[in-house]
C-alpha cells in the first residue's frame, strides 16, 4: 500500500523510501565495523600484557642470575681469602721455623777488586765525585739515574782530547788489572776459596749470579764431556752442516746437536773413526803440495830438476799391482801411503808439506802446466781430483744434469767442475746464505735448491738428476727421503764425504726401483789429476783460497776448525 502511495505521488516520495532503506544498510554495516575493532582493541591489549607479563619473567630470571653470580663471587672471594691466610699462616710458620734454623750464607764475604772501567765509567765516577763534594750540609746526592742523565750531555760534549785521556786512563787500568788481581788471589786461601765456592754454587742455584767457581793455583781444570767435545765440532763446521741445517737460532741449534748426539752409538761416541790417528802429528793437512823438484831418483825419467810438480794425498804405492798401473794409486792392493800420518817402507812417518821438503814416489808427482798459478792449483791435487774422478767415472757431460750437495771446500770445485764438463749444474744446499758465491761460481741461481725440507724438496725436485754428489758430510744422510727420489732411472748418487757414522739403514728397492746406483770415491790417481789440471787450464777452474805464511800454522788450523776457511786456506813457505 505504501508503495502505491509512493507511486501515485510521483517519484520524490520514491526516491527518499530508497535512501531510507540504503540507509539502514549502512548502519548495520557501521555496527559491525565497530565490532571488528572493538575485538581488535582487546586483542592489542591482551597481547601487551602478554608482553608485559614475558617482561616481567625476563627481569625477574635475570636478578636472579645477578643474584647467583655475585652469590658465587663471593664465595670464591672468601675462599681466595682463606686460602690467602691460610698460605700467609704456612708462610709465617715457615718463617718461624727457618729463624730457628742457621740459614746458609748466599752473600760473598770476599772483597775482590773492581773490574777496570771503560772511559763512560772512568767519567762517571770522577763526575758523582765532583758532585759529592760540591753538596751542601744535610743535603743528599741525586739519585744514580738522575745523575747518568746530567752527566751524559757533558759526556757527549768532551773535546777529543779528553776524551782521549779518559781512554788512556782507561787502559792504564786494563793493563794494571791482572796484577792487581792475582795479588788479591795471592791472598786467599783454600779455605776461603772452598767457602767462596760454596757461596756462588747457591747463588747460581737461586738465580743469583752466573759466577763460575774460584781455581785454587795450580788446579786442574775439569776435563770436558764427549757431548761438549762433540758440541763444539759441531759448531766449528759452520751453521750449513748437516747438523745444524743453516740454523742460526741457539736453542733450536742446542736442540739439533743433542738429538744428533743421541743418535750416535757407544761405540760411535768414542770417537774413533775410522781409526785413531798416530801422535804425534805434525800440522800436515796441508796436504796438497806444490813445490820444485831439487832430487830425482835414478829410475824417474819424467822428472827434472827445477821442474813445477804436484802431490796429492798419496805420496806412495807399490807401483806393481793392476791399479797403481791403471794409474789409481790410490786404491793400491798393497796399501797406499798417504802424503801425511802414514808409515812408509822403513818405518818412518809420512808429514805431509808442512816442511821446506818432502819425499814422495816419483811416479806420484804430476807436472804442473804452465798457466796454472800454485795457490789456487794446490786444492785441485785432493779436493778437486775428489770430485772430477766419480764425474768423469759416471759420465757428467753435455744432456747431464748434475746436483752438487754442499758448498765448501769439494762442493765449490766440483760445481765449477761440472759445467766444465759441459753438464746442467745445481746446488743443494741448508740454507740460501751461500746462493751468491753459487752464481759466482757457475750455477743459475733457478738452479740453487734450500733442501731444509727433505720431504718438500724430493716433491719438488722428483726424478730430476743423473748424478748427486754430495760433498757434504752428514750423520743422518737423507740418501732415502731426498736423494734417491730426486734421482732419474739408472742414475748414480755419489759419496765424496764421509760421515763419522754408519749410514741411515733403507730398503733395497729404494735403489731397485730405479736401478740407481749407490757409490763412494776416493781421491783420484794421478792420471785423472792430470786430466783435471787441463781442464782447469782450459776452462779457469780455480779453488778460493786464502794464503798465509807458514808462520801461521796454529791461526789458520783454529780458522779451518772454526769454519772460516772459504773455502781452502794454503800455507806458503816461499823464501823472500
Amino acid at each position: 500500500m505504501r508503495g502505491r502511495c509512493g507511486v501515485r505521488r510521483g517519484g520524490a516520495l520514491t526516491t527518499n523510501l530508497r535512501a531510507s532503506a540504503g540507509s539502514g544498510q549502512g548502519g548495520k554495516a557501521e555496527k559491525a565495523q565497530a565490532r571488528k575493532d572493538k575485538e581488535a582493541a582487546r586483542k592489542e591489549r591482551e597481547r601487551a600484557r602478554k608482553e608485559r607479563e614475558k617482561e616481567r619473567a625476563r627481569k625477574q630470571k635475570d636478578k636472579a642470575q645477578r643474584d647467583k653470580e655475585r652469590a658465587k663471587a663471593q664465595r670464591d672471594k672468601e675462599r681466595a681469602k682463606a686460602a690467602a691466610d691460610k698460605l700467609k699462616e704456612r708462610k709465617l710458620k715457615l718463617k718461624e721455623k727457618e729463624a730457628k734454623v742457621k740459614k746458609p750464607r748466599t752473600t760473598s764475604s770476599l772483597h775482590p777488586p773492581k773490574a777496570p772501567q771503560n772511559a763512560w765509567g772512568i767519567f762517571l765516577g770522577d763526575f758523582i765525585a765532583e758532585k759529592k763534594r760540591s753538596l751542601a750540609e744535610g743535603e743528599k746526592l741525586p739519585s744514580v739515574s738522575i745523575l747518568v742523565k746530567d752527566a751524559t750531555p757533558q759526556y757527549q760534549a768532551l773535546s777529543a782530547e779528553d776524551k782521549a785521556a779518559l781512554h788512556e786512563r782507561s787502559e792504564e787500568q786494563r793493563r794494571a788489572y791482572p796484577d792487581i788481581l792475582n795479588a788479591w788471589k795471592a791472598t786467599l786461601t783454600p779455605d776461603m776459596i772452598k767457602e767462596e765456592n760454596a757461596v756462588r754454587a747457591r747463588r747460581r742455584k737461586l738465580g743469583l749470579s752466573h759466577k763460575a767457581n774460584l781455581r785454587l793455583e795450580g788446579e786442574p781444570k775439569k776435563p770436558v764431556t764427549a757431548y761438549i767435545l762433540f758440541s763444539q765440532e759441531v759448531r766449528a763446521r759452520g751453521v750449513d752442516s748437516d747438523v745444524l741445517q743453516g740454523e742460526t737460532d741457539i736453542l733450536e741449534q742446542s736442540k739439533l746437536m743433542a738429538q744428533a748426539w743421541r743418535a750416535l752409538s757407544d761405540e760411535e761416541k768414542k770417537n774413533q773413526w775410522p781409526a785413531p790417528t798416530s801422535y804425534p802429528c805434525i800440522a800436515s793437512t796441508f796436504h796438497a803440495v806444490i813445490g820444485e823438484v831439487v832430487r830425482i831418483g835414478d829410475n824417474v825419467k819424467h822428472l827434472k830438476l827445477g821442474q813445477r810438480v804436484g802431490v796429492g794425498a798419496q805420496a806412495g804405492s807399490c807401483l806393481e799391482c793392476d791399479a797403481c798401473k791403471a794409474g789409481l794409486q790410490q786404491h793400491c792392493e798393497k796399501g797406499m801411503v798417504g802424503t801425511y800420518n802414514s808409515k812408509w817402507e822403513d818405518g818412518t812417518v809420512s808429514q805431509g808439506g808442512y816442511a821446506d821438503h818432502t819425499r814422495v814416489k816419483g811416479a806420484l808427482a804430476v807436472p804442473i802446466p804452465d798457466g796454472l798459478e800454485p795457490e789456487p792449483t794446490a786444492p785441485l791435487l785432493c779436493a778437486g781430483v775428489t770430485v772430477y774422478s766419480p764425474l768423469k767415472r759416471f759420465g757428467a757431460g753435455p744432456g747431464k744434469k748434475v746436483g752438487i750437495v754442499g758448498i765448501g771446500g769439494l762442493g765449490h770445485l766440483a760445481l765449477q767442475i761440472a759445467s766444465a764438463m759441459g753438464a746442467e749444474t745445481y746446488a743443494l744446499s741448508h740454507s740460501a746464505s751461500k746462493i751468491e758465491d753459487a752464481e759466482k761460481l757457475g750455477v743459475k741461481r733457478d738452479n740453487f735448491i734450500i733442501a731444509k725440507d727433505a720431504k718438500e724438496t724430493a716433491k719438488a725436485w722428483a726424478n730430476t738428476f743423473d748424478i748427486i754428489l754430495i760433498t757434504a758430510p752428514s750423520d743422518n744422510l737423507p740418501l732415502d727421503s731426498l736423494y734417491f727420489p730426486m734421482m732419474k732411472r739408472l742414475g748414480a748418487v755419489i759419496l765424496c764425504a764421509l760421515p763419522e757414522s754408519k749410514l741411515p739403514p733403507f730398503f733395497a728397492h729404494a735403489l731397485v726401483g730405479k736401478s740407481l746406483t749407490l757409490a763412494g770415491s776416493l781421491i783420484g790417481g794421478t792420471s785423472e789429476i792430470a786430466e783435471l789440471f787441463d781442464l782447469a787450464a782450459k776452462h779457469g777452474i780455480k779453488a778460493w783460497t786464502e794464503t798465509r805464511p807458514m808462520s801461521q800454522t796454529s791461526q789458520t788450523l783454529q780458522d779451518m776448525e772454526a769454519g772460516k776457511a772459504r773455502y781452502r786456506f794454503v800455507l806458503s813457505n816461499t823464501k823472500q
